[in-house]
């Protein structure tokens, strides 16, 4: 009985198969071909992200070492070591890390400006340029970020229209409509409800890549 059903299923298939027109074949494949790009462009923001991120923080540390540095120039204090700025790494592990590490560096330069008589002089210089460096490297980061939230804006706009082509072809239009309402169909092409952008992708290319393989075989 089970072999049975199987060949019935696989003749609804081929049967089904042989109905769509070259142009259904076509959005099929730029569906699956939009599909792998959405994927490969929404990794590359995220990882993007993750570095702007890291970025940020590491120049959040070293901005309060060398605040620190500075205030404490300011305040006649020369040894310029502001530990107490840096926060625990228990409350944030990579700020506190990147601030002890711009300490350390602050620290090197006063050893090196030891026993020249203008040392003060040229460690506070050195502090001012740091100073300058690190905040044009936030605004870069900074701009960055909003380019790479400006890129992911598109790509969010750009995948809702995908879903609803992909919608339209897989679960609106003959024969396409049938073939999923099948058990193997359905259990290739339903999506959880309020399933994540990466699982529909996912869950989606699986079904087009059914369909496809399907089309191609019955041509």
């Amino acid at each position: 009985m089970k072999s049975m059903t199987r060949y019935f299923l696989a003749a609804l298939f081929v049967s089904l198969m042989r109905l769509p027109a070259r142009a259904d074949q076509e959005q099929l494949r730029g569906l699956m071909a939009e599909a792998s790009d959405f994927q490969a462009e929404y990794t590359k923001t995220v990882r993007t992200k993750g570095q702007i991120e890291a970025a940020k923080r590491e120049i959040a540390g070293s901005e309060l070492a060398l605040l620190g540095a500075i205030d404490a120039i300011k305040g006649g204090d020369e040894s310029g070591r502001p530990q107490s700025l840096c926060p625990p790494e228990s409350a944030n592990k990579a700020i506190a890390a990147a601030c002890n590490t711009e300490i350390s560096k602050l620290d090197g330069w006063k050893k090196n400006l030891a026993g020249d008589p203008d040392g003060l002089k040229k460690y506070r210089e050195q502090l001012l340029r740091e100073q300058e460096r690190l905040t044009l490297a936030g605004q870069s980061w900074s701009a960055k970020k909003k380019s790479n939230e400006a890129l992911l804006d598109v790509l969010d706009v750009a995948f809702q229209s995908w879903q609803r082509r992909y919608a339209a072809l897989v679960f609106k239009s003959a024969p396409y409509s049938r073939l999923v309402s099948t058990e193997e169909g359905s259990a290739r092409c339903k999506i959880p409800p309020d399933s994540g952008r990466e699982a529909i992708l996912e869950g989606a290319q699986g079904c087009l890549q059914w369909l496809w393989v399907g089309a191609m075989q019955n041509r």
